[in-house]
């Protein structure tokens, strides 16, 4: 758990199947797309999880994200 330093949300964080940190919003689980296993994101459909990505929501995502 953590607060978003852009937006003061609270974060859920995990790892992506890469290895990198992932801040993830709890939602709905039925508008949830990501759901975590053993620490590790793994995304699907609409419907199939209890999280969402923080960078869809956040208005300050791009002052966060990496280049690939």
């Amino acid at each position: 758990m953590g607060k978003c330093k852009a937006c003061a949300a609270t974060l859920v964080w995990a790892k992506t199947i890469n290895g990198r940190a992932i801040p993830l919003d709890a939602v709905d689980p039925s508008t949830g797309n990501i759901r975590v296993v053993d620490g590790i994101a793994h995304v699907g459909q609409p419907g199939t999880g209890h999280y969402v990505s923080h960078f869809v929501r956040c208005p300050g995502a791009n002052l966060f994200r990496r280049p690939r």
